[in-house]
């Protein structure tokens, strides 16, 4: 049975940049669109110091003129002297902070279930310089995405890298070539411990801008940023599926047999996650109102349950004095 499948379409509003908001978003909704992309510099030069209130506005336009805020895109078009491969350190650091706060903008935009996408195209901001070669620049930039990417998982939003031609930019030109240190390293994880992988990504003479050799703790961390599983795991997962005793799997796979065995009892006792269980408080107490009157001239509020043995305790204490 066929389907109708339609298309949902969207346009930067970088074509309207001198243009008031709202009527851009009119325009956009009359030519046919269905979303819109913002490009950050068309909302002001440094778009991550925009106020909560403007950005309130703007997510309240872009949905009063039945659009949808499809993410962000010419990230950091804008500001002055920002670059996310240059061998600058000082330069980088400040270019991905700007990116991180775009993270920030990208979902105060959004609506509540769809943070949006941020399109990361930018190449003079992303291509070699420097003195830098393209795989330098590479490396460079995927550093400087592994570094926001625990932002962009807490805000929900999606970081598409734009494929551009060599003409504007020399630094990753397709997205195969984005992933391509990651797979190699998840590729080698099935036959090396990290420090193995270091080794012979040694050997190989492959390097970042830093000139210096890789390390465990290096891969280590890049494994944990990609959620690359270690060897042990890896082994692990696949004895428990093999039906093999201990000792032929680790004949099969060239194991210490002592070895295997110590990694299996670590994971018998290592402790379970702590879970988490839904509970429903009961309501608060509705507030007590409660004057008590001493005399013509003194009073005594009581605003909740647990003054109520208090008061008790003070009036038997003034009807014991005025007894004497």
């Amino acid at each position: 049975m066929a389907h109708d499948y339609r298309f949902r379409l969207s346009v930067c509003n970088e074509l309207f940049e001198k243009t008031p908001f709202a009527e851009q978003c009119r325009v956009i909704k009359k030519a046919g669109w269905q979303g819109i992309e913002i490009a950050p510099f068309t909302l002001q030069t440094d778009a991550t110091t925009l106020p909560a209130v403007r950005r309130r506005e703007i997510r309240d336009i872009i949905a009063s003129e039945g659009l949808e805020f499809v993410g962000l895109h010419w990230l950091t078009v804008g500001p002055t002297g920002l670059h996310v491969t240059t061998p600058d350190e000082g330069m980088r650091r400040r270019s991905w902070d700007y990116v991180r706060g775009l993270i920030h903008l990208c979902a105060d935009l959004g609506s509540d279930d769809r943070a949006g996408v941020m399109v990361f195209g930018s190449p003079n901001q992303r291509k070699t310089t420097g003195g830098l070669t393209s795989g330098q620049a590479r490396n460079n930039f995927v550093a400087g995405v592994r570094s926001v990417a625990e932002h962009l998982e807490a805000r929900g939003v999606t970081l598409c890298v734009e494929a551009l031609p060599l003409a504007q930019c020399d630094v990753i030109l397709t997205l195969d070539e984005a992933a391509e240190v990651v797979r190699e390293i998840d590729h080698l994880l099935d036959t090396y411990t990290d420090g193995e992988i270091a080794d012979v990504l040694n050997e190989r003479g492959v390097r970042t801008v830093v000139p210096t050799p890789w390390t465990r703790p290096r891969i280590t961390r890049l494994r944990h940023a990609y959620g690359l599983t270690d060897r042990r795991t890896r082994l692990l997962v696949a004895f428990d599926r093999s039906g093999l005793s201990a000792a032929a799997f680790a004949r099969q796979h060239r194991l210490n047999y002592t070895t295997f065995c110590g990694w299996r009892q670590r994971r018998a006792n290592a402790k379970p996650a702590p879970a988490f269980v839904q509970v429903e408080l009961p309501e608060p107490a509705a507030p007590v109102e409660l004057m008590i009157e001493l005399g013509a001239q003194s009073r005594m509020p009581i605003t909740s349950t647990g003054q109520i043995e208090l008061a008790v305790r003070l009036l038997q204490a003034l009807n014991a004095r005025s007894a004497c």
